[in-house]
């Protein structure tokens, strides 16, 4: 075993000063498996049915994402960040599941209930409210680049006056297409020192226009690349795929780090050019793959 390591790793007089493990051939056959890792999780990614992108636990992940692209999207426009509140991600939930369950899209559904309706409802005492809604988008970066683009939304996600978020994301059926409802609510406390009025729902000012929501008509049909970005974000099961791969790929990393790391050290009168060069080559290899 002690001889068979030191040929693979040690250079010295009897491999040439060339350990094994960093010949030509090898250095190609370890890329085509870090290539072959690579495929592999992708063709996992792009067999999960899109029903698995919908589970209750991937669209709490898109929750939490969306909140904070949001506070990310704030600190681009010097606005303070909200803090995510109990009481909005309940009401936001809650208005997720009333446009799925009784099939509307609208800042006001079928039985005549507002945000304020559902803010009140949690228990909220608030200055201010605002409201985003969003249909048919596959991502967190998606519904907030759509709302970014959209003043009136634009307009909520950046306000000074909000102190609290909260986020609720809802796979259902529109117009018998599956698709994914998220409703995004915005406020601040009673006596926070925001500058409006007991009941001021920004989406219904003047001001901000009508608060139309934003939605995509057709079904939710992610491509390849939009399925493998975002199963790289999710907290789930689909993600397990990513993280032995990662783990495969600090193993690699390390382990030629290593083998780099002697031959150069060791007879340094001694040191074949190519061989460092093919391996930190490998090394790069690998770091790519680790990052996409």
């Amino acid at each position: 075993m002690r001889a068979t390591a030191k040929k693979y790793f040690i250079p010295h007089e009897e491999n040439n000063y060339h350990p094994h493990i960093l010949h030509a051939k090898r250095i190609v056959l370890y890329g085509g498996v870090g290539l072959l890792v690579k495929g592999i999780v992708m063709l996992v990614v792009f067999a999960v049915p899109l029903g698995a992108f919908m589970a209750e636990d991937a669209l709490e992940a898109q929750a939490i994402q969306i909140a904070s692209l949001t506070n990310d999207l704030r600190a681009q426009n010097g606005a303070p960040p909200l803090s995510v509140s109990r009481a909005l991600s309940s009401s936001s939930r809650e208005k997720a599941h009333d446009m799925a369950g009784s099939q509307y899209f609208s800042h006001t559904g079928p039985d005549g209930k507002t945000l304020a309706s559902w803010i009140r409802r949690e228990g909220y005492d608030y200055e201010v409210v605002g409201e985003n809604l969003a249909m048919g988008f596959f991502s967190a970066e998606q519904v907030v680049d759509a709302w970014r683009k959209s003043g009136t939304h634009y307009a909520n996600l950046i306000d000074k006056d909000f102190k609290d978020i909260g986020v609720g994301a809802i796979s259902g059926e529109y117009n018998g297409a599956q698709t994914i409802f998220v409703a995004q609510h915005f406020a601040a406390p009673r006596n926070s020192g925001a500058q409006g009025s007991f009941g001021d729902v920004r989406p219904n000012k003047e001001s901000r226009g009508d608060g139309i929501a934003v939605a995509r008509a057709e079904p939710i049909q992610p491509t390849p690349i939009e399925k493998y970005t975002y199963a790289k974000s999710l907290g789930s099961t689909i993600s397990q795929a990513f993280a032995a791969s990662r783990w495969i790929y600090i193993g690699l990393i390390a382990l030629f780090g290593v083998a780099l790391a002697l031959t150069i050290v060791i007879e340094m009168k001694k040191q074949h050019p190519h061989v460092i060069a093919q391996t930190l080559a490998l090394i790069g290899l690998f770091a790519f793959l680790l990052k996409v």
